[in-house]
């Protein structure tokens, strides 16, 4: 049973990591954290979101080709925030 505990510990912990780097494809397509952005542009695109559904949808106007950088400006940009945001708090928390 402690071998499985650490098999589960050692994935999340390898989960939470790569959610936290700079894995553009993780970003767009997998992490938790960026499922409304995901679910709004599935919405538009009228697909799950994924590599084919994306460029397909962008090849097919210039209109579709717009929004998608918007969309993926947004989400890095928010992205960048939240990351600066934490690193910042774990910056003060160890002067104290």
């Amino acid at each position: 049973m402690e071998g499985t505990r650490h098999a589960v510990a050692v994935v999340a912990n390898r989960k939470q990591r790569r959610c936290c780097s700079v894995d553009v494809e993780h970003t767009l397509f997998e992490c938790e954290s960026w499922r409304d952005y995901r679910a709004n542009t599935e919405a538009t695109i009228g697909n799950a979101l994924n590599h084919l559904s994306l460029v397909s949808y962008m090849l097919q106007r210039k209109e579709n080709w717009r929004e998608t950088a918007a969309y993926t400006q947004r989400l890095l940009k928010e992205k960048n925030l939240r990351e600066g945001a934490v690193w910042q708090q774990r910056a003060q928390s160890s002067l104290h």
